[in-house]
């Protein structure tokens, strides 16, 4: 995972955050090109992968497949 951020401040600053980015993604946040350059040049892989899957379960589990989940709940309670 990468965080290309360049407008973070101006961002937080008229919507604002719910989640402090530094404390939540699993990534720094570059706010500059070459930062992020720096970011792709020496990412370590296999950690950043692992980093980014804990994420992916704890943001967004049923990311991609919602509606099949809920389609597959409803009808597990019907078939009661």
């Amino acid at each position: 995972m990468l965080c290309f951020a360049y407008d973070l401040e101006e961002y937080s600053l008229k919507r604002g955050l719910y989640l402090n980015l530094e404390d939540t993604l699993p990534c720094r946040i570059d706010t500059r090109q070459e930062e992020l350059i720096d970011s792709i040049k020496n990412l370590d892989y296999k950690n950043s992968a692992i980093e980014s899957m804990k994420f992916h379960e704890k943001f967004s589990p049923y990311a991609g497949n919602a509606s099949k989940v809920v389609v597959d709940e409803i009808v597990a309670r019907l078939e009661k």
